[in-house]
């Protein structure tokens, strides 16, 4: 399969125009990818990565060498960086807008009820004779008293739920950004390695920054938990050197299983 890999790579490689980096690899790889997808989902995540790093190894040194040492020494890491800002949902109730639908009328509108929506009343001075409902005009209808004055349109009143906001502040819940990422570099796997599953904060995003030619960033997930971390700092969920991967959108690769595990037992 390795010499196939490496056939399927030279072809592969007249292709990538930018080579700088394994990361730019991999991005030029993806985009192939997502003009055959069938091809490459045949292929699957692992020998796609291998296909990464002999492309790469071939515009860099015209043999596979490279590549393969990179191989050798390769991790990977889910990792969590939050700057810990509350999540905010969208109200349910409104879906975002502020504004409700009247419980009371339809549309602004409810039956007159001097005339019970006939339009017309029995004349007081005049025995057996009707007139026009002087309260409705005589169209059997008036504004509802519980929406006509609320400043929306007609038939709608200010969400209670979020008071008009259109969403509402979560109670102890904070946005988080889950990087499942893949590292040659032995310090940086190491670091991975030794704090997974604790609270201790493997560097500074910062920090992290300063490896970005020696990591690819495979996918960026964002969601939101309980959390009780330091903001800015990043933390290390799982490290492996043999991850069970799938394709996600885009022929990004994602980690398969669930981290939310992890999340509320290592931070709440």
């Amino acid at each position: 399969m390795e010499e196939k890999l490496k056939k399927i790579s030279n072809i592969l490689q007249k292709r990538i125009r930018k080579f700088n980096t394994v990361s730019e690899v991999f991005n030029s790889l993806r985009e192939i990818a997502k003009d055959q997808p069938d091809y490459f989902n045949k292929i699957g995540p692992q020998d796609f990565i291998k296909l990464v790093f002999y492309i790469y190894s071939l515009k860099k040194t015209n043999d596979f060498s490279l590549g393969e040492k990179m191989l050798f020494n390769v991790g990977f890491s889910q990792l969590l960086i939050s700057q810990n800002e509350i999540h905010i949902y969208t109200c349910s109730d409104c879906e975002g807008s502020g504004v409700v639908d009247c419980d009371v009328c339809y549309g602004g509108r409810v039956t007159c009820t001097t005339c019970d929506g006939e339009g017309e009343i029995e004349d007081d001075d005049e025995e057996d004779e009707v007139i026009t409902c002087p309260q409705c005009d005589g169209e059997g209808e008036t504004d509802c008293p519980n929406c006509s004055n609320s400043g929306f349109s007609p038939g709608e009143v200010l969400c209670e739920k979020c008071d008009g906001n259109g969403e509402i502040q979560s109670e102890n819940e904070y946005d988080y950004e889950l990087y499942f990422i893949m590292s040659w570099n032995k310090n940086l796997n190491d670091i991975c390695e030794i704090n997974q599953e604790t609270k201790n904060p493997i560097m500074s995003n910062e920090e992290l920054y300063e490896f970005q030619d020696d990591f690819v960033t495979l996918s960026i997930t964002s969601d939101h938990a309980p959390l009780d971390v330091i903001a800015d700092e990043v933390y290390c969920l799982n490290y492996s050197d043999e991850p069970k991967m799938v394709f996600g959108g885009s022929f990004h690769i994602v980690k398969l299983g669930s981290v939310y595990f992890d999340l509320h037992r290592l931070f709440q």
